[in-house]
């Protein structure tokens, strides 16, 4: 077709009414049908888009449920966290009609037994640390993680409609301008902020300065379980002179925006800060009722006292049972308590001498009395009294005395056991407190804390049972 030839076809083309419709309908139709899928094909991929990030949350927030810590590595060898978020995708968002919403790796569900099976490590379900002062996420094995200062609280999924994980959304009108199928990700984070942590020494008055006041040169060692100072004065832990708090494997939370040190004052690590309230674990129990129901007692009853004589001259061995108005220890001599309850009730556990007591398997109740180690002694304690980690228990429902209990020792004094008087507050003085190694259980729980001189505290929890663990958790979506 030359030149000529062409030119009358199109000058006839251009005046045809017809084709000239046609062509603007042509054009019309493929816009509309753009615009159609872009509204109908876009209002599919945010349903699902928000389909599957409901799913990731539910999965984040199942996952932080399972979260446990049994072989003090930070991970348990059964991996229940990520059954627990990966068993929540899938009953989201099926399988059978959505394909692996996360890597197959994570784990296969099914839907008739709802077991997860075939799980193993994988990067859309992941445990670790959340940091809210920095809202960072860092998973457990990554190489910034550090078991001292970072504790297993958060678990993140991510969640996947893509060619990646081989299930892409695949779209309706759109393949008609080219585009066949989108790529969705999605991921969340869920936090269990105050997650479950061990204490070994709990201050619980919720508002007191100096709650836990450390001075001189004492020494507060703990390895695995942490310390809990529940007031929440920027001043409730309060350390000056040249104390040393040195906690390992564990946590020193305040439930306060700041503490106090100065002069030569060290701890370790940095305090947790507005770490929420830490309650009492053994707050609504009381294993020995049926001691404190005893009516016998009088008030204003005069102790037992040991005083000279034969005590001067050898041991004296104190029977378990009611010590009606107290016991107070004069002089010099050697006590040996022998296994038992020691019912302390309306009096004072008193020292004025110089004497060592020696102490195993037993409990002391404090029932409207006060201990008071106030001379110089070695002291050899242990709890086990029908098998109880208690060494000192007061009496919950009781009165209580104003004084504080005082524990003093100018040499050697080795404690174990629990020390739980939870209104009245403890002063530790002396040179050494918890002997040369930790014992299998040593912890304190009371409303105050005072510690001075040269003592040197070493607290742990392996044999205290479980009920220091202390647990008031908000579990919540950060990410």
């Amino acid at each position: 077709m030359d030149f000529r030839t062409m030119n009358s076809f199109l000058m006839r083309f251009s005046r045809d009414e017809n084709a000239t419709i046609a062509t603007i309908i042509a054009l019309m139709l493929f816009a509309i049908l753009g615009f159609a899928a872009a509204a109908i094909d876009m209002s599919y991929a945010n349903s699902t888009r928000t389909e599957l990030q409901v799913t990731a949350s539910a999965a984040a927030l199942a996952g932080v449920q399972q979260i446990v810590d049994d072989n003090e590595d930070g991970i348990d060898d059964t991996h229940q966290y990520r059954r627990g978020a990966v068993e929540y995708v899938y009953r989201n968002m099926a399988a059978s009609k959505h394909g692996n919403v996360v890597q197959a790796a994570c784990g296969t569900y099914d839907p008739a037994s709802k077991t997860v099976s075939g799980d193993s490590e994988c990067s859309d379900v992941k445990v670790g640390y959340w940091a809210p002062a920095t809202r960072t996420f860092t998973p457990w094995d990554d190489p910034a993680w550090d078991p001292v200062t970072m504790a297993l609280d958060a678990v993140r999924v991510r969640a996947h409609r893509s060619r990646d994980n081989a299930n892409p959304l695949g779209l309706f009108l759109a393949p008609a301008v080219g585009l066949a199928e989108q790529d969705i990700n999605v991921s969340a984070i869920a936090w269990a902020q105050g997650l479950s942590h061990e204490y070994c020494m709990i201050a619980l008055d919720p508002s007191a300065p100096q709650s836990v006041h450390v001075e001189g040169e004492a020494n507060i060692t703990s390895d695995g379980c942490g310390i809990c100072v529940n007031s929440n004065d920027p001043g409730g832990l309060w350390l000056n002179g040249q104390p040393i708090i040195n906690v390992d494997t564990g946590e020193v939370t305040v439930n306060a925006s700041d503490y106090h040190t100065e002069g030569a004052a060290d701890i370790f690590p940095t305090p947790t800060l507005n770490g929420g309230a830490c309650s009492d674990p053994y707050a609504g129990t009381n294993p020995f009722d049926t001691y404190f129901d005893d009516t016998t007692c009088a008030e204003g009853t005069s102790p037992t006292l040991y005083d000279g004589g034969a005590f001067s001259l050898g041991d004296v061995h104190v029977s378990p049972g009611l010590h009606c108005g107290g016991l107070t220890f004069k002089s010099e001599g050697h006590v040996v308590f022998e296994p038992g309850i020691h019912h302390i009730k309306n009096g004072t556990l008193l020292e004025e001498g110089n004497h060592t007591y020696f102490a195993g398997g037993v409990t002391f109740l404090i029932d409207n009395a006060t201990v008071n180690f106030g001379g110089s002694q070695s002291n050899d304690l242990s709890a086990g009294a029908d098998g109880s980690p208690f060494l000192f228990y007061e009496n919950p429902d009781g009165p209580h005395p104003t004084e504080d209990h005082i524990f003093r020792g100018d040499a050697d004094a080795d404690y174990e056991g629990i020390i739980y008087t939870p209104d009245r507050n403890v002063e530790f003085v002396g040179e050494t407190l918890g002997g040369d190694t930790p014992p299998d259980c040593f912890a304190v729980i009371a409303n105050k804390f005072h510690f001075t001189g040269t003592t040197d505290i070493m607290l742990n929890s392996d044999g205290c049972g479980g009920e220091l663990e202390i647990s008031s958790v908000t579990v919540r979506l950060v990410d």
